[in-house]
């Protein structure tokens, strides 16, 4: 897979490449891997907080039911 990084993303990326001792692709490597656990750990809230909707859509008909 290729991508196009902008030219200032690219320089950053080097600069830390250069300050931590790890080529261009270890770097890249670590950065998505931190970002997609970043990332699962939103979709997991998202879908907490459907779960959580929903039971409460659930309760409140049932409830309505009894009334």
């Amino acid at each position: 897979m290729q991508i196009e990084i902008p030219k200032e993303v690219s320089k950053n990326m080097e600069k830390a490449s250069q300050e931590l001792g790890l080529d261009k692709k270890e770097l890249i490597a670590r950065a998505i891997t931190l970002y997609l656990h970043s990332i699962q750990e939103h979709i997991d809230l998202k879908y907490e907080i459907e779960a959580w909707e929903k039971a409460g859509i659930e309760d409140s008909i049932n409830f309505e039911k009894q009334v």
